[in-house]
């Protein structure tokens, strides 16, 4: 059985100034030790991601307690309806 072609991509154009000025960059940064983080995210920017974070979890549990306490006055609802009409 063949393999699949693996994924090649050779790009058309190249900006060889900005390349050459990015590892310029990296290096000073090396001989300074002002490294960056691994994942290229500056302590601000992570920061600022975790607090998202946490904003978008929080909505979830404020919108999930939402949808419950709706479905318990709904029970609430039918259930006096149901002993009203017998």
């Amino acid at each position: 059985m063949r393999r699949p072609r693996t994924f090649s991509h050779k790009p058309i154009y190249i900006d060889e100034r900005r390349e050459r000025l990015a590892e310029i960059e990296q290096r000073v940064r090396q001989e300074l030790g002002m490294d960056t983080p691994a994942d290229g995210l500056t302590e601000k920017k992570q920061g600022l991601l975790h607090g998202r974070h946490e904003r978008q979890a929080r909505r979830k549990t404020i919108i999930g307690t939402l949808s419950s306490q709706k479905l318990l006055l709904l029970i609430v609802l039918l259930f006096l309806i149901w002993k009203l009409l017998l």
